[in-house]
């Protein structure tokens, strides 16, 4: 009797996130490890199973098998028929930048001696307990960005070019100088500060200036990044009566971030 040789298999990837195999989005900064299994499912005994796992977008490769321009491999001797292979494990870790990325799809591919096609890898059918895969839907796995937007922003002085001075009298030069940081993991566009003169000084320079306020435009923020300073001169009047600080407050907005920080 003819025997059909069946020479098959079946891949599929799970993770977890900082450990965490419940976790399923990432906002950047994260350690995600990544765990593929084999499963010989025909009748043939396969040799030189070979894994390889193209970094996804959004990430960078921290450890596990082997790395070459940004393609990860890993190489099983043998697999016996109905064997499944042992985990192979990578680790990648997040970037703080996931502008424009909505999700972080990744898909192994296997091929062996006997099997020239490559196969790609499924999801688990439970990522906690991954011993099956989840072969009735689409390739690829999958965990979600969470978007993410936030600003910080700090504002140091110089009185008469002295940043150690902590008091006027009247009549001091007094520099602002503002920093923007985009604390998110999405790039922000049109960064705008505006700072409102205090009471006892008169603007001076630097900015754009309109009733009574000193502005600025950031064109872009990429996440992560810290502003250049944002540099304006004010003066401080002779007259203080009733002045007992000069208190400054910017604020600062952006295309996505529309209350004032």
């Amino acid at each position: 009797i003819p025997v059909e040789q069946l020479k098959w298999l079946v891949s599929w990837k799970a993770y977890k996130v900082n450990g965490d195999a419940s976790v399923t989005s990432v906002t950047g900064g994260e350690d995600i490890e990544y765990a593929v299994y084999v499963r010989n499912t025909g009748n043939q005994a396969l040799t030189n199973v070979v894994i390889s796992d193209a970094l996804p977008v959004g990430t960078e490769y921290v450890s596990g098998g082997t790395e070459t321009g940004g393609v990860i491999s890993f190489q099983i001797p043998a697999l016996a028929v109905g064997e499944t292979s042992a985990p192979q494990v990578f680790t990648v870790k997040v970037k703080s930048n996931l502008t424009g990325i909505a999700e972080i799809r990744n898909v192994a591919t296997v091929v062996s001696d006997e099997v020239t096609t490559p196969i790609e890898s499924f999801p688990p059918v439970d990522n906690t307990n991954p011993t099956e895969p989840n072969d009735t839907g689409e390739t690829g796995t999958v965990i979600d960005v969470e978007p993410a937007t936030g600003l910080l922003s700090w504002k140091a002085y110089k009185v008469n070019g002295s940043a150690d001075s902590t008091a006027v009298r009247g009549g001091e030069t007094v520099e602002y100088s503002i920093y923007a940081r985009n604390l998110g993991n999405q790039d922000l566009t049109n960064v705008v500060i505006t700072d409102q003169l205090p009471d006892g000084v008169e603007y001076v320079s630097g900015g754009t200036f309109a009733n009574n306020v000193v502005s600025f435009t950031i064109p872009s923020l990429a996440a992560g990044q810290t502003s250049v300073p944002q540099i304006f001169t004010v003066k401080v009047k002779e007259d203080l009566t009733n002045i007992s600080v000069i208190r400054n407050v910017a604020t600062v907005v952006a295309d996505s971030i529309t209350t004032p920080i």
